[in-house]
């Protein structure tokens, strides 16, 4: 006899964008899921992975692409309990495997109950700065993964049930740099 397992759903996934200027390049941040449904036993806590996207489109410049960025995310339904740039272009140049930050600066935490629109909210926030001195950046068009992102969400207790969680980009929630 199989047995279906109750699944936790990440929906309803939002994406943010900004364009730096007119004629500029426009930049956006969308999420990859590395797990888009958790299978486990009914009413288990499980944990699974998502990635941040920095998207970047329109650019003039063929040569250069983002230099540095700051995000704030959050979520309804689950919880987020980790953020690493460990793994993306964002990632030290000495890393294993390597990305792009040289000399540059990278603080990434959980935050909790921010400011400015973010009142009430717990979720993560990461801060890149890829180079101070060396002309490095993220490629001038297309996706970019800078963040990874750990969630913690409790299965449906009925074999068969579905819940639905959401992750999203937020604007001016800040951690404690």
């Amino acid at each position: 006899m199989k047995l279906i397992k109750p699944v936790l759903l990440l929906a309803g996934l939002v994406t943010a964008g900004a364009r730096a200027q007119e004629g500029g390049p426009s930049f956006s941040l969308t999420f990859s899921l590395c797990d888009a449904a958790v299978k486990a036993a009914p009413g288990r806590t499980s944990e699974w992975r998502a990635g941040a996207v920095l998207v970047t489109a329109s650019n003039p410049d063929p040569a250069a692409g983002a230099q540095g960025w700051s995000i704030s995310l959050s979520a309804e339904g689950v919880e987020i309990t980790g953020i690493t740039t460990s793994g993306t272009l964002a990632a030290k140049v000495t890393d294993d495997p390597p990305g792009l930050l040289d000399g540059g600066f990278e603080k990434s935490e959980i935050a909790h109950g921010g400011t400015d629109g973010c009142e009430d909210r717990d979720g993560a926030v990461s801060a890149v700065v890829l180079a101070f001195v060396k002309p490095v950046t993220l490629p001038p068009a297309g996706a970019a993964p800078i963040a990874r992102i750990t969630f913690r969400g409790r299965t449906p207790a009925e074999l068969g049930q579905a819940r639905a969680a959401r992750l999203f980009f937020l604007d001016g929630c800040g951690g404690s740099g």
